[in-house]
């Protein structure tokens, strides 16, 4: 046989499988051929039994089905019946005893526990309780986040107290630094504009990422270098992509370009402590 041939009868013996596979996973197949071997347990037997093959068909013949009524009820119509019981009534008694089931265990479970001194709470008083586990973490995160706005705000005044001073270079750009990679920043094309175009984040592994619709080669933007009060953002390849100032007399903000795009730049923590 050539290859080809055999991968064709490869597949329709697949096919096949498939087709017989779908049909006996079904819920009616399953308990028709359950309810068939219940009506025919006697067949089976014979079947098996040490009877030569003529005495097996002469006793089917003449004990089993002697007549093709008995032939149909025990065969098609019995198993059928059957089988509609089992999916469609059964489960009606199965679902009533299952649910005294629980019932006589939760019930026992709640002597068990009043045994021990211990509460059984209500489905309202569970409630209850998780509403205020989630109020609590509610308040508990709206409190961590005040007080990571409140360290960002305190780096930035830092920063730009420092800017203000005589303080040495050195010190200035540590406060910077610390203030840049710890805040989070809106872009904007201006000062006055009151719709943010961009979203700016800078690491302190150097990496950088800038989220905007409407600036030209914002996703280009790879990683920044300080160089005193000026921030570099840069491409992949290490070119530089734009340039921001920090200007402490408009708080704390950065001004100065991306691309061919003006920007400007505000720490989201510090606009909303205002």
């Amino acid at each position: 046989m050539s290859e080809e041939a055999q991968n064709t009868l490869d597949a329709v013996k697949e096919e096949v499988k498939s087709a017989i596979s779908s049909r006996f996973n079904s819920p009616f197949a399953g308990a028709f051929i359950i309810s068939w071997l219940a009506w025919n347990h006697r067949l089976i037997f014979v079947l098996f039994s040490g009877m030569t093959v003529d005495q097996r068909f002469h006793y089917i013949d003449e004990r089993l089905y002697p007549t093709w009524l008995e032939f149909s009820i025990f065969n098609f119509l019995g198993p059928l019946l059957s089988a509609l019981v089992y999916i469609f009534l059964l489960p009606w008694p199965a679902k009533w005893v299952h649910r005294w089931n629980l019932k006589m265990k939760r019930d026992i479970r709640e002597v068990e526990l009043e045994s021990s001194g211990e509460e059984v709470l209500t489905l309202p008083a569970t409630k209850n309780i998780h509403e205020k586990i989630a109020s609590q973490k509610k308040t508990i995160n709206d409190l961590a986040e005040r007080e990571r706005v409140a360290r960002v705000c305190g780096l930035g005044w830092r920063a730009m107290a420092r800017f203000g001073s005589d303080m040495d270079a050195n010190h200035k750009e540590s406060a910077l630094f610390e203030f840049l990679t710890s805040a989070s920043f809106d872009v904007r094309s201006d000062a006055r504009a009151t719709g943010v175009t961009g979203t700016l984040a800078l690491d302190s592994q150097g990496n950088a990422s800038l989220v905007s619709a409407f600036i030209v080669g914002s996703r280009s933007i790879h990683s920044w270098t300080m160089m005193g009060s000026e921030v570099l953002l840069k491409g992949s390849n290490g070119a530089e992509i734009g340039r921001l100032v920090f200007r402490p007399e408009l708080g704390g903000a950065l001004k100065g370009q991306i691309g061919n795009d003006p920007v400007f730049v505000s720490s989201k923590e510090l606009k909303s402590w205002d």
